[in-house]
């Protein structure tokens, strides 16, 4: 009687410990296996991509590596190559070349009109003055071809009939000075340059300056400007000399008035 009892309540207890057991679902089951065979599916093929990628690059290399020694070892392909690459590099050269030697013409040109203008602008620098050496010192004298372009020819061809610049003039002299007036003297080659005839020209507004025309002159006219200190003339009225004078007066010269030839002046004030 007491086995039957003690029977009774382990099957009880069976009973109400198999109750505490949570059931599965059969969705959750179904959801489970899904998942599975999804793994399952997926794993090999992820697997066999990652192999398949592995050996086409390693065939990649290899393939490479392979036309790479080909190129190395084969004497065609080096031949090939050596005469490619000096092919490029006579190319480069003559392009340098060429530019190396457009830039040397280019400066060699360039050289050669700047000597040429430096040479040209000398010259006219020379031929714009007039130094008249002394013994108390040079006398330098700006020409003014623009009141009388003819005054200066005739000193251009002057100095050039003796010899040129820095000869001496043997028929150039001062022969009478003023202190604080005029210095007075002769510029010529006899029987070698002509003086000048024609006269300097009317500066504009020294028409209305009126002239005491002197007796070996009874026509005398505007042949210059009023003259001033520094200002250097023919002679007597004359249009070439030969006699010459340089005006030192402090004030202008207004008893001159206009008529004589303006051919220099000077602006040095150690010439005065």
């Amino acid at each position: 009687m007491q086995r039957a009892v003690q029977r009774k309540r382990l099957n009880i207890g069976k009973k109400v410990v198999n109750g505490n057991k949570p059931k599965r679902n059969k969705r959750q089951r179904q959801q489970q296996f899904k998942l599975c065979l999804l793994l399952t599916v997926l794993i090999p093929l992820a697997i066999i991509g990652t192999a398949i990628y592995v050996l086409n690059q390693a065939e990649a290399e290899l393939e490479s590596s392979t036309e790479t020694k080909h190129e190395i070892l084969t004497p065609e392909a080096v031949l090939n190559k050596s005469n490619r690459l000096r092919k490029s590099q006579i190319i480069d050269d003559d392009a340098n070349t060429h530019r190396d030697e457009k830039e040397i013409h280019g400066v060699k040109r360039l050289d050669e009109k700047q000597m040429k203008a430096e040479a040209s602008k000398s010259d006219q620098l020379r031929e714009k003055f007039l130094i008249l050496t002394t013994e108390h010192g040079n006398i330098k004298i700006t020409l003014r071809p623009d009141i009388s372009q003819g005054s200066v020819n005739y000193i251009y061809e002057l100095v050039k009939s003796y010899g040129g610049n820095g000869k001496r003039c043997m028929h150039c002299s001062f022969y009478r000075s003023e202190e604080h007036g005029i210095l007075q003297g002769i510029m010529e080659h006899r029987d070698v340059v002509p003086v000048n005839t024609v006269r300097g020209l009317c500066p504009p507004g020294a028409e209305e300056v009126s002239n005491e025309c002197p007796d070996w002159d009874k026509q005398c006219g505007c042949h210059g400007p009023v003259m001033t200190r520094g200002a250097v003339a023919w002679a007597a009225g004359d249009a070439g000399g030969p006699d010459f004078f340089i005006d030192g007066y402090k004030k202008p010269a207004n008893w001159w008035g206009t008529q004589h030839t303006n051919f220099g002046f000077i602006e040095d004030e150690a010439s005065l």
